[in-house]
């Protein structure tokens, strides 16, 4: 009897496991897969924590840093206006919106019960980014889960997990920056938008309902409407430069509801969705809007709530316009052809009657979508405004990449052949073929590729499971399902199982590798505090009894800031702006927003003294304000570019209105064994040498007499014209003595004031 009881226990105990595993068996798996994705992007934090001191990965986590800071000591007031970079005029900070650094400071706050050290912040900071990635991993898991139930769900976060690509790189501790907030956004946007489709195929709201005021009626759509329309401010408000959603909304609508029409579906449905979404982002962007001009996308400006009102009255007019063709029963074709002409007539008009709003706008298309097109001068100074290959991609994502591809065409077929297709499996192809054409006109966007991919892969997994006859939301101890989840993993994931994992002692593989500890300004630091225990404050160069300026103080905005008596600026290459800012606790004159560039530049591709001190002097705010000091390294006198040395010689000459890098250095080519080109080694020219930057980091400012280079040469050498650059071709090897230097006059205004780790700078008496 009792091993007859024994059994029937151990029976139900069975089922319970299997009926418990059937409905819950996704939870361990998601859990196990969000705790790899945090530890594993906590792994290094200990190498960014050096003699005590908390230091960060990069530029603009810097800036983000010195943000955190101000909301932490003014919550919840942000940093409008900032006197402390881009000397002497001050920079709005707006094209790093402000939510970002709100929240983290918010944190900091709870964690300090109110009142956090500068330490505090610091390690808050230092540790943000992988809970981001973690976050992340909850939307993303909702987005694959409607796209291919449960195991859909986790095919999303197991990309995020073990994909070595740009999401991993801006989420490991120390890369604090916005990015991985970026990507919550986004995709709480997108989820929001396919949760509101979904309810409007459900609840199928028409304007007689709001005319008759049955609400309930369309209770979901309205709702979920609104909250995505919440998510797409949230969105702006972390970086003004979303607005691009708004601009991939307003195609899809057009597709869609020229879809439904032909169809003979009402188009009323999803317009209802993108009506209220869009006002309502709109609504909540515009009281957050700093001006009510026209500026530039990273503006805070009428430009954002504008482009959202501009698209919900689009969808608008097309529900209208569907209404009225089929009232004069004209045939279903006519309205997309109607749509398309009314659309090209639109574009032609705005290029003849407002021909400077329509460039902006091309331009501003081209900046985020124009993958055919090359970068700019300024952008191709900046690595993540570089475009990326497609075989970059494929690197990155192996055969994922492609059988994301399959899900995108799966989706295309359903909804050639079904007479109701899913909008919200639309909505996501053309959305990941928007984020495709925007990751390789700029790789900075392959961190949104994650979740394109992993959504993708989701849709192919959900079709597979529908045609074996199971179900991806259901979890059955039958053979052909568990061959084929396992198939599924090994075609997806096995080519990066163990690849993508940061390594503590920063072996980490080459997409983190860079990230995975602090970098040059831990050599940087050293100089930057001996610059501020050893020079006045701002506020009180030459006048000791002034008060400082403040250096998280109030600050209105303004056109034509006037700085106080004693305040001066350090000149640098733009790279180490927000290091002067938040290390030294000193005003740059150049910064990472690509501010005071053209000016960095001209002084430090001077060909004399003289020159260098004019360009000083223009730099100025009053006889009292001035540019007083030059900071350097020897990045920016090195003009190789390839790994390891990456040197910033390259840069300034981009800024410079009279000056190329040709003028500066020669490039020796050499001719291998089938004939093709190699670069060999690059020579410096008379001019490199003459250049301010040169002279103060090699000579200190100091006159020196000219030496030869001396070259060796095995009598094939000739010259030729590529690219109109001049460069040297040969075949032998080249020994290269003293460079050459020819100075008119000893540096006596330029003096060193301090040569410590890889910082250098220098006293200017302008005079």
């Amino acid at each position: 009897m009792s091993n007859w009881r024994e059994q029937l226990s151990e029976e139900s105990e069975s089922k319970a496991l299997a009926a418990w595993l059937e409905e819950y068996y996704h939870l361990p798996v998601l859990l196990l897969l969000v705790g790899f994705v945090l530890w594993n992007r906590l792994r290094n934090y200990a190498n960014f924590i050096v003699d005590g001191t908390v230091y960060l990965s990069g530029n603009d986590p810097l800036y983000h840093l010195r943000m955190t800071e101000y909301a932490a000591n003014n919550f919840p007031s942000t940093m409008s206006f900032d006197p402390w970079t881009y000397f002497p005029y001050g920079s709005a900070t707006q094209q790093f919106g402000t939510m970002f650094d709100q929240v983290v400071a918010l944190v900091a706050l709870i964690v300090g019960f109110g009142s956090p050290s500068t330490d505090l912040i610091n390690h808050v900071a230092l540790i943000t980014p992988p809970f981001l990635a973690a976050l992340v991993c909850l939307p993303g898991y909702v987005i694959g889960r409607r796209l291919g139930g449960r195991i859909g769900g986790l095919v999303v976060v197991g990309m995020v997990a073990f994909m070595p690509d740009r999401l991993l790189a801006v989420t490991v501790a120390g890369t604090f920056d916005h990015h991985g907030w970026e990507v919550l956004m986004m995709s709480l946007s997108t989820l929001g938008i396919m949760v509101a489709l979904s309810a409007s195929e459900q609840e199928k709201p028409v304007f007689e309902l709001v005319r008759a005021r049955e609400l309930d009626a369309m209770r979901k759509t309205v709702g979920y409407s609104m909250l995505a329309g919440l998510a797409m401010a949230m969105y702006v408000w972390t970086w003004p430069p979303a607005v691009w959603l708004f601009g991939i909304l307003a195609i899809f609508f057009t597709i869609q509801m020229s879809l439904d029409h032909l169809r003979g579906q009402s188009p009323e449905h999803v317009a209802f969705v993108g009506v209220i979404s869009t006002i309502t982002a709109g609504l909540l962007i515009m009281s957050t809007t700093r001006t009510l001009e026209l500026t530039g996308v990273t503006s805070r400006s009428l430009l954002q709530p504008g482009l959202a009102f501009v698209v919900a009255g689009g969808v608008a007019f097309l529900a209208v316009l569907s209404r009225q063709f089929d009232r004069q029963n004209l045939a279903r074709y006519y309205y997309p052809v109607t749509v398309l002409g009314l659309l090209v007539f639109g574009g032609l008009a705005s290029s003849l009657l407002v021909p400077e709003l329509f460039d902006f706008f091309v331009s501003q298309v081209d900046r985020i979508f124009g993958f055919i097109t090359s970068p700019g001068t300024a952008a191709g100074t900046i690595g993540e405004a570089q475009p990326m290959e497609f075989s970059g991609l494929r690197r990155r994502y192996q055969l994922a990449l492609f059988t994301g591809g399959l899900g995108g065409a799966i989706v295309l077929v359903r909804q050639a052949l079904s007479n109701r297709p899913s909008s919200e499996q639309l909505f996501i192809v053309l959305w990941s073929l928007m984020m495709l054409f925007a990751t390789l006109t700029q790789l900075r966007f392959a961190y949104y590729m994650t979740i394109v991919v992993g959504g993708l892969n989701a849709v192919l997994v959900g079709f597979i499971f529908q045609f074996t006859g199971s179900s991806a939301s259901d979890f059955e101890f039958e053979t052909y399902q568990v061959l084929t989840v396992v198939v599924l993993v090994l075609v997806i994931f096995a080519p990066f199982l163990g690849v993508p994992i940061i390594s503590a002692d920063t072996t980490a593989t080459g997409f983190a590798s860079d990230r995975s500890y602090p970098g040059d300004i831990v050599a940087w630091d050293d100089g930057l505090q001996f610059m501020n225990e050893n020079t006045p404050q701002p506020g009180q160069f030459g006048a000791p009894d002034n008060d400082p300026m403040e250096l998280f103080g109030g600050f209105d905005q303004t056109d034509d800031y006037q700085y106080p008596d004693g305040s001066y600026g350090v000149l640098s290459w733009w790279d180490y702006g927000h290091w002067i800012t938040e290390r030294g606790e000193r005003i740059p004159t150049a910064n990472p927003f690509q501010e005071g560039t053209d000016t960095a530049a001209r002084f430090l591709l001077a060909q004399n003294e003289d020159r260098g001190l004019d360009v000083l002097s223009e730099m100025s705010d009053g006889e009292n304000a001035q540019t007083r000091y030059v900071m350097i390294d020897w990045r920016m006198v090195e003009t190789e570019t390839a790994r390891p040395v990456r040197g910033k010689f390259f840069a300034p000459p981009q800024f410079h209105p009279d000056f190329e890098q040709m003028d500066f250095t020669t490039q020796l080519m050499n001719v291998g064994e089938r004939g093709q080109l190699q670069p060999l080694a690059r020579i410096q020219k008379q001019p490199y040498f003459n250049s301010m930057v040169s002279r103060l980091y090699h000579y200190h400012g100091s006159a020196k007499s000219p030496e030869p280079v001396v070259v060796e040469w095995n009598g094939q050498e000739q010259e030729f014209q590529q690219e109109d650059r001049r460069a040297l071709l040969h075949r032998g090897t080249v020994r290269r003595e003293h460079p050459g230097v020819r100075y008119s006059r000893a540096g006596t205004q330029l003096r060193p004031e301090h040569h410590l780790g890889a910082g250098r700078w220098y006293r200017c008496d302008a005079q």
